[in-house]
């Protein structure tokens, strides 16, 4: 089986973090191709970014995506999810989604930990438009500097589990880490929690496999097939076949 997972901001240093993390938990003959979007963002914080980076992924996706059996969105507000279900012919799973989705498997209510309080309208957007709003306890937010994107997830691993605490503290069952750059904290920190920790990415592959083996076995029908044939104008080559 072959994954597709798209990395819609421009940080290569996080697809590799993305892909070394997807091929821990992915099952034996699984293959993960990483791809990085190459306009956008080094990460995204908010929806007017994600506009951007929505277009960005789909450019990426297209040039790549023969040979592969499902796509992982691997931004946690799943930038242009839904549109991406309608349009390829594989499934599509995004972090946020699969994160949320698995949280709710392991209890009731779950808790959001990122890096940037900026990125709360935006993921507040993804809680409601996935249906969660009633089982999300709520968000906390590192706010601390940093450089490099990457360094995140090393350097303050103990405090971001210490928000992590605060949220158990309030009733969450479990604990979401938001955001690629916060890819494998669970495994790296050294730290553990009282409840489960999820990983959208390590969420994504179990979701992205499952639903591959339904498609080749016949269980899962129904998929975009064939493009409409409406012409465009100025798209790359690749993307305007899509349509």
């Amino acid at each position: 089986m072959n994954l597709l997972l798209v990395n819609p901001n421009t940080t290569a240093a996080i697809t590799d973090r993305l892909v070394e993390e997807a091929q821990r938990v992915a099952a034996p003959g699984t293959t993960i191709t990483g791809v990085t979007a190459r306009a956008g963002f080094p990460y995204i914080e908010t929806a007017a970014e994600a506009m951007i980076a929505a277009p960005a992924a789909l450019e990426v996706i297209a040039e790549n995506l023969d040979g592969h059996d499902a796509v992982i969105l691997a931004a946690f507000g799943d930038p242009g999810l839904f549109e991406l279900k309608r349009l390829l012919p594989v499934p599509v799973v995004g972090l946020a989604e699969a994160a949320m989705m698995t949280a709710s498997a392991t209890g009731y209510r779950f808790g959001i930990v990122s890096i940037a309080s900026r990125m709360q309208a935006w993921y507040q957007k993804a809680v409601d438009q996935f249906g969660f709003h009633q089982r999300c306890v709520g968000f906390r937010f590192l706010d601390a500097p940093f450089e490099r994107i990457e360094e995140v997830r090393d350097r303050y691993g103990e405090r971001i589990f210490a928000l992590a605490d605060d949220l158990v503290a309030e009733g969450a069952d479990s604990i979401v880490f938001a955001g690629a750059p916060l890819a494998g904290i669970a495994a790296t920190s050294g730290v553990s929690l009282r409840v489960p920790a999820i990983d959208g990415t390590w969420a994504a592959v179990a979701q992205a496999e499952a639903l591959a083996r339904m498609v080749q076995s016949g269980a899962l029908q129904g998929l975009p097939t064939t493009a409409h044939g409406k012409h465009s104008r100025g798209l790359p080559t690749p993307m305007a076949r899509l349509f």
